[in-house]
């Protein structure tokens, strides 16, 4: 691989991702929501094993929903906020950053894993 090639992969996992109205948000994320108001799809992704999303209520929220892919029982949702690189979601002691296709997970802190992801319509 040439140090162009090294360049524009690193480029293209690390801009900071564009916010844009992807359309609306599948009915897997936060159906507890589905009901009171409308999730608009703001950015998806697959990795090697998992389906990320990002999605803004009505009001212009953010919510996180991640899951194995495959495995819609594996499925979490959570409060999410835009960041100058992305987004980023709480859960406990754990957070879930997307920055451009790049997909963080920290636990206390210490980063135990990242992914790039591919954009994915669901």
């Amino acid at each position: 691989m040439s140090r162009l090639d090294d360049l524009t992969r690193f480029v293209r996992e690390h801009i900071p991702t564009e916010e844009a109205s992807a359309g609306t948000c599948p009915q897997q994320v936060a159906p507890q929501m589905q009901d009171s108001t409308t999730l608009d799809l703001v950015v998806a992704y697959r990795t090697d094993e998992h389906d990320v999303m990002i999605c803004r209520t009505s009001s212009g929220e953010y919510v996180y929903h991640g899951e194995v892919t495959g495995d819609p029982s594996s499925s979490i949702d959570l409060q999410a906020e835009r960041t100058s690189r992305g987004y980023i979601a709480h859960n406990g002691s754990y957070t879930y950053e997307i920055r451009g296709r790049k997909i963080i997970i920290r636990h206390g802190g210490k980063v135990i894993g990242t992914e790039v992801g591919n954009r994915l319509s669901p």
